[in-house]
């Protein structure tokens, strides 16, 4: 799909700033855009791509995989505010609230196994914390 979406990303490390999320999530696609809210244990923030493709290849490599906080893995799934959302997001955000229910892990859902006749790209395994900040390290960061 070529519509643009914002991914809603929670469990996010105090330190992580919208610098830092940006070269994390644009290792999956084009981000047009990260904005931060909250503090504290309520910080959230959104990420918009430039295409659903792309958020999906965040959601598959970075929901529940990543951490930025010490063993509390990040939350990455499409906004209530997004502009479009591919079916495989619905599912991942569906599998979310239902394992919240039953009070379990949620089950992986791969992106490449879910739709045979989407040709995708192989999703990568996130960048580690020091290759973001040593591959794209600028000055006052």
């Amino acid at each position: 799909m070529d519509s643009k979406a914002i991914l809603f990303v929670s469990n996010i490390s105090a330190i992580a700033n919208a610098q830092y999320l940006e070269r994390l999530f644009s290792a999956y696609g084009t981000v047009l855009h990260v904005e931060l809210f909250g503090e504290g244990p309520h910080r959230y923030a959104e990420v918009t791509y430039s295409t659903v493709d792309d958020a999906d290849a965040a959601v598959a490599a970075l929901h529940c995989h990543y951490q930025t906080c010490r063993n509390l893995p990040m939350i990455v799934l499409y906004s209530k505010n997004s502009p479009a959302v591919s079916v495989y997001g619905h599912q991942v955000g569906e599998e979310f609230m239902k394992a919240a229910e039953e009070k379990r892990p949620p089950l992986s859902l791969p992106l490449d196994e879910f739709d045979g006749a989407h040709q995708r790209l192989g999703v990568q395994a996130p960048p580690s914390e020091n290759a973001i900040i040593r591959e794209h390290h600028t000055a006052g960061y």
